[in-house]
């Protein structure tokens, strides 16, 4: 896609924004209160388009990235949430740095989150077909099996969380979820090389939150 950005956004350091007329890397941690204006002059607006650029595809694709992302076409733009959006694309492990590249588009703007990901990188788990919940909501659903840094024991561990990971779904109404356990290789799961293949199914017509 060709973009002759408005203004772009630079995002690094887990996330802090900073905005200027041309691509330049952020000399310090915090934005200077003009760069942060300079993002704020979108806000309200409504987002038009989301787009990723990713620099390599054989570590990440633009569908897991967007289960790291909370805006969305139709949202109203907001330098706030864009800046959780990359601390969450951060926190994924997949990438070294991403920048974000906005500008107007009609009476909207488009975004696009353009990224370096880390060559080869595979996260030691992840969710592959969840669209309903992001990975983050399904990596705190695991939290009393799966405690973030903490070596698999077992693939008897890995089948109770696969069994704690369907519970949730079906316990949030999606009655018809399937869930798997795959190795990214393609072969079969082992402690040190799986995902969880999702099939969410329909949600329940008359399920209501608890």
């Amino acid at each position: 896609m060709s973009l002759s950005p408005q203004i772009i956004i630079l995002v690094a350091f887990f996330g802090l924004i900073g905005a200027c007329s041309r691509e330049a890397s952020p000399t310090g941690r915090e934005p200077s209160s003009d760069t942060r204006k300079a993002g704020e002059a979108f806000d309200g607006k409504v987002i038009s388009e989301v787009d990723f650029r990713i620099d390599r595809t054989d570590s990440i694709d633009s569908a897991r990235l967007r289960n790291h992302t909370q805006v969305r076409r139709g949202d109203p733009y907001s330098v706030e949430r864009i800046d959780d959006d990359i601390r969450s694309i951060y926190e994924s492990g997949y990438v070294d740095d991403v920048k974000v590249l906005v500008e107007h588009h009609g009476d909207g703007v488009r975004i696009l989150y353009d990224v370096s990901a880390r060559p080869s990188m595979r996260p030691r788990a992840g969710f592959v077909g969840n669209t309903a919940f992001s990975d983050q909501r399904l990596g705190k659903a695991l939290t009393t099996i799966l405690p973030p840094g903490r070596q698999v024991g077992s693939t008897d561990e890995l089948e109770k969380a696969r069994a704690l990971l369907l519970s949730f779904y079906r316990d949030h109404g999606y009655s018809d979820a399937e869930i798997t356990l795959r190795s990214w290789d393609g072969g079969a799961a082992t402690r040190d090389d799986f995902f969880f293949a999702i099939e969410e199914g329909e949600r329940s017509g008359s399920f209501q939150e608890p």
